[in-house]
């Protein structure tokens, strides 16, 4: 029975129904000794190229299939068909593919299967039935599918031991024989081993949102539902009735052989570009970058010209050319329509992006390397990915969908795996547990992978309350650890868009995933694997605030600016990089990042450029931002391993930061082609096999010493460059961020209240909004509390005001808002009671803007307004609208919403006059509606007698050096890391009145602090000043949560960790 192969089987892909990885199914195969094996997951081919190359390495032929709803018979009072084929009321059908046109249909028929919101129906299945085999077991569906499936139609037998599986096949067999089917055999395959059941039933409970204990009848598989050898199923089929169709274990070996269709991979799928008449792609690329070229270079170098030759030679020669005409065409439609819009990464080495305008740096300035990005060594396609305004991007999406075809685009999907705190939460709920333990539990557990649950509990203070000795939280746990990285749904890429060279459905599903976008089954691995033309359209809030600051500044100030092309020696913006008062800015505004920036003290774009390279983990991590910094402070010499590095690594101080820079190395020191050099990178930052790191390292030691280097000084400096490069940043990706960054750096020194507008409005900072409010009030802009009658629904500014947006108070619903706006258009309101007069509202919503001071401009307290309110309330409800009519719908208070047309509000005749709110009780107001302090910061209400007891405040903490000092903050930041002694630490961010400030809790206090960190957001921290090359900060010593001293204010919650384990 060796021939025998399963042709029913379900990976983890089959989404929480499926126990096992694609990888296990294989693995256990070969062990069985079968020689092929197909992988049939439910309603979608997630895991179809994963398993096709994991089967292909193993020497397994793989079959690729699909397990689909289909639309089933007629209701029947039998028992459902055992072992988990359905949802109740669904019928299922196998399918496999047997050639291209049958993987072509059987891709469409998935799509619509997900696109659509029934079962398939026969029409769609006889018409999607070309090269398919069809495997079904449900008796009364085989007349209808025969007519569409012919002699490809088999009736499915599976023996799991039960009465159920018996009886199933009692009933399939002479029906099966009646319409003239032939019967095969199946294993129904839903986890690699016996012991794995256990799994398969919670992750079966967790899908139908049930405890494992009432998992209904048919709702998973039975125990016998695990890959057995072909031994144990022909002893299965061996017995009655199974024996009646002798026939269906051969015929498994039939399909399998039967089933040729392969994934054609490597290959590459353009779509067509845009030509002119008599135009080639390589003519109309070449014309279209010496037009670009005459405008970049003034004058047109030899130097450029050589370059560019190379480039355009090298890319036609590649087969690429039809891929940058395709990329250009999108970023001119940006340029056209001023949508900012860059190339990032690698691509900002090649001279070609940079002349067509793909790219804004220039590579022959910032030395950088067209081979860094595309060579004929590599073995994968160029990548050119778009960063593009946040606020724009639907707009270049709908251009992309509009140019190519909406049947030739899809989002490219991404898969959300289980981690953590999602894994516990889910088995805990599948155990039974009452939803409020589950709670407790799961918010006990540390953020991280669910196999290092245990791990990173032991190392973390806070978390060592953890009763993982104890049932059920030890088997919620061994369970939640063994589904660590099963995907649970599928999600959307953050940027990833497909574009295909015909209807995508012939290469890969698609399937609808949130907010109704159609995303692929295919993430981007398979999608790249497959040849298609992937491109990562970012939408980058940073350039959003950009565009918004400069369209503010525009209109406040009448200032024209060009964003790219900015003084590039500004004072005042390098007088702020040098300060660290980054906040805000693109991609320096990490504590880390601004620390950095004041112990740099960078003097041009290409220190800050290096300031962002330096930031990384790689390079934080292995020691070589504080080997740069001690250099330059003179603290340590600077020594170059050979004469020949001093001009590769002068800009930064003789230490491998940039991958670029390790090229450079192989070039001068060894002889390597920059080709060649690429190749060493990409060995050395990829696990490679000993027999080619050997070689390299041979051609290495060979080439330096034919070039006069000794064998123990080319030693040497392979060995910094194999340990540099792994952590080595892509300087071309560092220049663009760069500019970027130095653009925004300028707009905050010169338009603080635009800039600071923006950085609000679009979300794009690294902390809270309450921060940057504060860090506004810092410089010298006036923030205003919402006012009816000045405020956007985002934050703006009038007169030099920031005033807080409509858009932002909590309860507000966005229909309010633009009522708001849209009435205040014709003229201000005038009083309450006009304003009731003259917007569409809910009682509710009005009592939110009293409290949070959006009538503050009106003669009366809050208090008052408030009472005023309740009386005119009645004049609102009395005008309501007839019961189901459109604007009929009651507000969260139970009262109605005014009626069209609303009538005329009149005030109360009288008024008792009512004190208004304590400046306490104002605050308390601006946290909960507005969740920032608005007029003021926090602390100065809640705790002003501790801060007059601290020693020192942020602002003069670098006048006291080696001190060890007191000061209370409001903790706006922390991050975890992992020391290289994997030891846990953790890092402080927190402000006071005069700025903000960064404390280190090392490993040995941590172990005494850590757990007091989540206590409390306002912390009394003491230790001692330290001056880390020029970043000045406070390592710290003891650490007190500080309680607000009156009753007044409820406490805000600490701000979420945002580290996890980064390298300290």
């Amino acid at each position: 029975m060796k021939d025998f192969t399963h042709l029913e089987c379900h990976s983890n892909f089959s989404l929480l129904f499926g126990a096992s990885p694609a990888e296990e199914l294989v693995e256990e195969c070969v062990r069985s000794g079968m020689g092929s094996l197909a992988l049939t997951d439910r309603d979608g081919l997630y895991g179809a190229v994963p398993f096709f190359e994991a089967a292909r390495s193993a020497g397994i032929k793989p079959i690729i299939g699909c397990d689909l709803a289909v639309e089933g018979p007629p209701p029947h009072p039998d028992p459902p068909p055992p072992g988990g084929r359905g949802e109740p009321g669904e019928s299922r059908l196998i399918l496999l593919a047997r050639d291209e046109d049958g993987y072509r249909n059987l891709s469409r028929l998935v799509t619509e299967r997900t696109l659509g919101e029934s079962p398939l129906g026969i029409e769609s299945l006889a018409a999607g039935a070309g090269g398919l085999f069809a495997l079904c077991s449900e008796p009364g569906l085989l007349a209808t599918l025969s007519e569409a499936f012919g002699d490809s139609l088999f009736a499915l037998l599976v023996n799991e031991g039960t009465r159920a599986s018996h009886a199933a096949a009692e009933a399939l067999i002479p029906a099966a024989r009646r319409h003239g089917v032939r019967c095969v055999a199946g294993g129904r395959v839903a986890f690699a081993r016996a012991a794995d059941y256990d799994l398969h039933r919670v992750l079966c409970a967790i899908r139908l949102l049930c405890p494992v204990t009432r998992i209904p009848a048919g709702g998973c598989a039975s125990a016998e539902c695990h890959l057995k050898p072909p031994g144990a199923i022909a002893e299965l089929f061996s017995a009655h009735p199974y024996s009646e169709a002798p026939e269906a274990l051969p015929n498994t070996a039939e399909i399998a052989a039967a089933c040729d269709f392969r994934f054609e991979l490597g290959r590459w799928l353009f779509p067509a570009p845009d030509l002119p008449a008599g135009e080639s792609a390589f003519s109309h690329l070449t014309k279209l970058c010496f037009e670009g070229a005459a405008k970049r270079y003034r004058p047109l170098t030899t130097r450029a010209l050589e370059r560019l030759h190379l480039e355009l030679d090298t890319i036609e020669a590649l087969g690429f050319t039809p891929y940058f005409l395709v990329v250009n065409e999108i970023a001119r439609f940006c340029r056209e329509r001023d949508i900012p819009a860059a190339g990032r990464g690698s691509a900002a080495g090649s001279m070609v992006a940079y002349v067509l305008g793909i790219t804004y740096i220039d590579p022959l300035e910032h030395d950088l390397y067209f081979e860094r990005f595309l060579s004929p060594a590599r073995d994968d396609p160029p990548d050119i990915d778009l960063d593009v305004s946040a606020s724009r991007r639907d707009e270049v999406l709908s251009y992309i969908y509009r140019r190519f075809g909406r049947d030739r685009v899809a989002m490219i999907c991404t898969y959300a795996t289980m981690k953590a705190r999602q894994a516990v939460r889910d088995v805990g709920k599948a155990m039974g547990l009452p939803p409020e333990e589950v709670d407790a539990f799961s918010a006990a557990v540390p953020r991280c992978r669910a196999s290092d649950i245990e791990k990173v509990a032991g190392a973390i203070p806070s978390y060592r309350g953890l009763p993982a000795d104890r049932e059920p939280y030890r088997t919620i746990l061994d369970m939640a650890a063994r589904l660590d990285g099963f995907p649970r749904h599928i999600s959307i890429h953050v940027g990833g868009v497909v574009i295909a060279d015909r209807p995508l459905t012939d290469l890969v599903p698609l399937e609808r995933a949130a907010k109704g976008l159609v995303v692929t089954q295919y993430d981007m691995g398979p999608i790249e694997r497959l040849g298609l033309i992937k491109m990562d359209i970012l939408g980058q809030k940073g350039l959003s605030v950009i565009e918004d600051t400069a369209a503010g500044a525009a209109a406040n100030h009448g200032a024209r600016l060009d964003t790219d092309d900015l003084p590039r020696d500004d004072e005042a913006t390098f007088r702020l990089l040098r300060s660290g008062r980054t906040l805000g800015v693109f991609q320096i505004e990490s504590p880390a990042m601004r620390s950095l920036l004041q112990a740099m003290q960078v003097r041009d774009i290409s220190e800050l450029t290096l300031s962002i390279a330096l930031i990384r983990p790689g390079a934080s991590g292995s020691g070589m931002k504080e080997l740069f910094l001690l250099r330059r402070a003179g603290r340590e010499p600077l020594v170059y391993l050979h004469p020949d590095l001093e001009p590769i690594l002068s800009e930064s101080l003789g230490t491998f930061v940039y991958q670029e820079q390790v090229m450079r190395a192989a070039v001068a020191l060894a002889g390597f082609t920059l080709e060649e050099a690429d190749g060493l990178r990409r060995a050395m930052t990829k696990h490679r096999s000993p027999g080619q790191m050997d070689a390299l390292r041979a051609r290495f030691m060979t080439g330096a010493v034919e070039r006069g280097l000794s064998t123990s000084a080319a030693l040497a400096v392979y060995e910094s460059l194999a340990r540099f490069s792994g952590y080595g940043f892509c300087k071309a990706h560092a220049a663009t961020y760069g500019e970027f960054s130095y653009q925004a750096a300028y707009l905050k020194a010169h338009f603080p209240a635009e800039f600071m507008a923006s950085v609000l409005t679009n979300d794009a900072g690294f902390y809270h909004r309450s921060v940057y409010i504060e860090e506004a009030r810092r410089l010298g802009v006036q923030v205003a509390l919402p006012d009816i009658n000045r405020s956007g629904a985002d934050f703006e500014v009038h007169g030099g005001v920031l005033y807080f947006g409509l858009r932002r108070v909590k309860g507000l619903t966005f229909h309010t808002v633009e009522k708001v706006l849209e009435a205040r258009e014709r003229f201000p309101f005038t009083s309450l009671s006009d304003f009731l007069s003259r917007v569409t509202t809910t009682g509710d919503e009005v009592a939110t803007l009293i409290k949070c001071g959006a009538f503050d401009s009106f003669e009366n307290t809050r208090p008052e307004l408030l009472w005023k309110l309740s009386m005119m309330w009645a004049q609102v409800r009395s005008g309501r609208p007839h019961p189901g009519s459109p604007d009929g719908e009651d507000g969260p208070d139970g009262s109605s919403p005014l009626p069209l047309p609303l009538p005329r509000v009149t005030p109360p005749t009288a008024l008792p006059r009512l004190p208004d709110y304590s400046p306490a009780h104002r605050l308390r107001l601006e946290l909960e509606y507005l969740e920032a302090g608005v007029s003021r910061h926090p602390l100065e209400i809640m705790v002003p007698g501790e801060l007059a007891r601290a020693t020192v405040n942020s602002s003069t903490l670098a006048d006291h050096l080696g001190e060890t000092v007191t000061l209370v903050g409001w903790l706006i930041a922390q991050r975890r890391a992992v020391t290289r002694k994997r030891e846990y630490m953790q890092f402080l961010t927190c402000e006071d009145l005069t700025g903000t400030f960064e404390a280190t809790i090392f490993p040995r206090e941590y172990e005494r602090l850590g757990a007091l960190v989540g206590t409390s957001r306002i912390l009394r921290v003491t230790g001692r000043v330290s001056d880390r090359a020029g970043g000045v900060g406070l390592i710290a010593c003891d650490l007190e949560p500080i309680v607000p001293s009156f009753p007044d204010v409820e406490e805000a919650a600490p701000p979420p960790d945002t580290g996890g384990t980064r390298a300290a």
